[in-house]
């Protein structure tokens, strides 16, 4: 249980909840009404001793203004109706907050002023480091690029085969490359 709750501020926050619905407490005298208020209090203190006093006075007002989810508004809500409300009036809270963060920058950015020199003696620094990189390369390329040639080369005698009479005449009536399988065909061939 939470034990550094500011009691005060949530003994008021019950007060304006408890005086809106009456009295709470039953009994027939008045030390058996006090003592049964004393108890019911206490279940209440009891139900919300997780949540900050903040949360506490939210629900109390959801209550009533009406606003509480699934609470009747023509009778004080139950102790763990009531807990039920400060849960979701604290997560409320909690989301307002982690939205507010998340427009801010969790560093600011840094207090490094750069001159005019500086920049320039990285610029030169990279450009070297690029073409000490890419030197190394050339000769690869080119000889990347002769092997890729080649390679194009014999797909297209591939794909592009040559189309002059004699060449078409003699892919399709030259040699069968298969048979059928057909006794007729093979008589006929011989």
């Amino acid at each position: 249980m939470k034990t550094n709750q500011d009691h005060q501020r949530i003994a008021a926050a019950f007060e304006r909840l408890f005086r809106t619905y009456g009295p709470l407490g039953q009994g027939s005298t008045p030390e058996e009404i006090t003592r049964d208020r004393i108890e019911r209090i206490k279940v209440y203190f009891d139900a919300v001793a997780i949540y900050l006093e903040d949360d506490v006075e939210a629900a109390v007002e959801a209550v009533l203004t009406g606003s509480a989810a699934g609470m009747n508004p023509n009778f004080a809500p139950p102790a763990p109706a009531f807990a039920g409300e400060c849960r979701r009036q604290m997560n409320m809270r909690l989301r307002r907050a982690e939205l507010a963060r998340l427009g801010h920058p969790r560093l600011p950015p840094p207090d490094i002023e750069k001159t005019d020199e500086q920049r320039q003696r990285a610029r030169a620094k990279m450009e070297a480091a690029i073409d000490s990189l890419s030197s190394g390369t050339a000769l690869e390329s080119a000889e990347s690029l002769a092997a890729s040639k080649a390679r194009w080369e014999k797909v297209n005698t591939m794909f592009h085969p040559d189309m002059s009479d004699e060449a078409i005449a003699e892919r399709l009536l030259g040699r069968r490359p298969f048979d059928v399988g057909a006794p007729e065909s093979d008589e006929a061939a011989a």
